[in-house]
């Protein structure tokens, strides 16, 4: 990988770019010039040492290409899209999106290295803050021995809905 991100650090305002955004003094940077190509190229460059990274794009579409382009240069980018707000649509992709979403937020509380790639609309869902996801978390093995009361509290306090005449093995 260096080999890759050695030739853009030869550019003349990458050193003081990357220095500005290592002490946090960057504000709002702007580079122009780059292809749509190169721009995957100059983000691996400037946030090698970032733990996470969150990219925002302009529409889906830029969101998507960009998030193609990043998996060269990193194995741990995920795709978090934007809410469908026609229904036919939301029907095509079926649990798709909802998967999508989830991976995003199990990689933010299990990874330490993550970049995520959304667009603008895909930052006007209301999501809770991570420390009540991670508060909320179930974990099971396969010699867990489960308590179905304490599980079905903690369900229920999670948001889920008993239905007690469906009280067949298996059903909840």
């Amino acid at each position: 990988m260096k080999a890759l991100l050695e030739p853009i650090k030869e550019i003349a305002r990458f050193d003081e770019l990357f220095r500005d955004l290592k002490k946090g003094t960057a504000g709002v940077t702007v580079i122009s010039g780059c292809l749509e190509s190169q721009k995957a190229h100059m983000i691996a460059g400037l946030s090698e040492d970032a733990p996470v990274r969150l990219l925002i794009a302009e529409n889906e579409l830029k969101a998507k290409e960009l998030y193609e382009d990043l998996k060269f240069y990193y194995p741990d980018v995920f795709y978090y899209p934007a809410r469908d707000l026609i229904f036919f649509e939301a029907d095509i992709h079926g649990n798709l999106l909802t998967k999508q979403r989830m991976q995003v937020i199990a990689a933010l509380l299990e990874k330490k290295s993550v970049t995520v790639v959304t667009s603008i609309s895909g930052c006007m869902d209301y999501l809770l803050p991570i420390s009540v996801l991670k508060k909320h978390v179930l974990h099971f093995k396969n010699d867990s021995v489960l308590d179905i009361e304490a599980l079905k509290k903690d369900l229920i306090n999670m948001g889920f809905e008993y239905n007690a005449q469906a009280e067949t093995p298996g059903q909840f």
